[in-house]
């Protein structure tokens, strides 16, 4: 059976997003931090990278304006769709950060996990795995609550 790839849970990210929010270009790191709580932000780049190979392959479709290439939309077309739909059937990796990352989105698009929710896995499973990388500030804010139960000033 085939393995997920770093790729694959990309390319599974932004189909969805394409399909639920048609974001612009630009916007598609944001919305990979948010479904990841915090943990997954990969470049610009990297992402502009597997939309043009998405879109080569007739996956995603970017509209045809005269905006500048950051500023088009994404769309998933029904080939992406279909082939979204046959990547949770690859063994999952090891532990490691895109087995975090893609369970986290797993259980996001099914709606079973909040924002905090997803947020506090994250950081339960990071203790755990020493090659995630370090926690954004966010994250360690939320791990000083979580951990001390700091509540703010007052």
């Amino acid at each position: 059976m085939a393995r997920l790839s770093t790729n694959d849970i990309l390319d599974f990210a932004i189909v969805f997003l394409a399909d639920e929010a048609a974001p612009r270009l630009r916007e598609i790191p944001c919305h990979m931090r948010q479904l990841s709580g915090g943990w997954f932000s990969p470049c610009t780049e990297v992402i502009r990278g597997r939309v043009e190979a998405l879109v080569a392959c007739s996956f995603l479709r970017v509209s045809n304006d005269n905006a500048f290439p950051a500023e088009r939309r994404v769309h998933a077309t029904d080939g992406g769709l279909a082939y979204a739909q046959t990547l949770p059937r690859k063994v999952a990796p090891q532990a490691c950060l895109p087995l975090l990352v893609w369970r986290g989105l797993q259980m996001s698009l099914a709606g079973r996990m909040t924002s905090d929710a997803r947020s506090a896995l994250m950081l339960e499973l990071a203790h755990h795995e020493a090659a995630l990388p370090p926690m954004a500030d966010l994250a360690n804010d939320f791990a000083a609550i979580q951990q001390g139960g700091l509540h703010g000033a007052g």
